[in-house]
């Protein structure tokens, strides 16, 4: 049994293999018979979790993917939900870079780390968590932070989100709200639980209403880190 502190939220998991406690090392915390979210892990759970497309994963293995799908499912209830994208602090605001697998985000990310040098630092590299707190979004680091496991234990204001692509040249684009509403669900943890998903739909749109969501396409040299930031620090266009 493990008990964890994620997004503000304490977390009980009654976990069956150690191997989950060292990928949350860092987000753990003392027992406690006060929590918001508790986990039961089962072989049932293991068996129907999905395998990965490279190799076929042992039981510890799926039990920490398997963990954390049971956490994304709790999520909407507490105003939350969990996103695949690079969380980029820089001055102590996260803004997250989203794309589909293997367009290069994570090459990207970089550009912001070399461009922004000490005022920058990865929040959490692949599955970051948006919450709503007092009606603002916080983006919130998790163990679950992708294969170059890159991420910290915070929790900071989002400042905006890029929906990204490859390009020749460095290019940003404003993006309606309906279209920004279907890209960005289609990077958003859905639920197959009918009123969860409903949650996590008026999340997605009360994030539109929150922040600047841009589309950008950009090669790999440092001046797209700059357009990409310059154009999510501009006013919020969605009122």
């Amino acid at each position: 049994m493990l008990f964890l502190r994620i997004a503000g939220l304490t977390i009980k998991v009654d976990n069956i293999y150690d191997y989950v406690i060292g990928v949350c090392r860092g987000y753990t915390i003392d027992p406690s018979d006060n929590y918001d979210i508790e986990i039961q892990m089962t072989e049932e759970d293991l068996k129907s979790e999905p395998q990965p497309e490279e190799a076929i994963a042992p039981p510890h293995i799926l039990e920490s993917t398997a963990t954390y799908r049971k956490i994304a499912e709790a999520l909407p209830s507490f105003d939350a939900f969990v996103m695949h994208g690079s969380a980029v602090a820089v001055d102590g605001v996260a803004y997250i870079i989203t794309a589909k697998s293997g367009i290069g985000k994570t090459t990207h990310t970089r550009l912001w780390l070399e461009t922004f040098d000490d005022r920058a630092h990865v929040l959490n590299g692949d599955k970051p968590v948006i919450r709503f707190i007092d009606g603002r979004p916080y983006v919130c680091g998790t163990p679950w932070r992708g294969k170059e496991n890159y991420g910290t234990n915070e929790l900071l204001s989002l400042g905006g989100i890029v929906l990204f692509g490859r390009g020749s040249q460095n290019k940003v684009y404003s993006i309606d709200r309906e279209s920004a509403f279907f890209s960005l669900s289609s990077q958003i943890y859905r639920s197959r639980e009918a009123n969860t998903l409903l949650k996590t739909i008026a999340l997605t749109d009360k994030v539109l209403s929150s922040v600047r969501i841009i589309r950008a396409e950009c090669n790999m040299e440092r001046e797209a880190a700059e357009l990409v930031y310059n154009a999510l620090v501009a006013e919020p266009i969605y009122v």
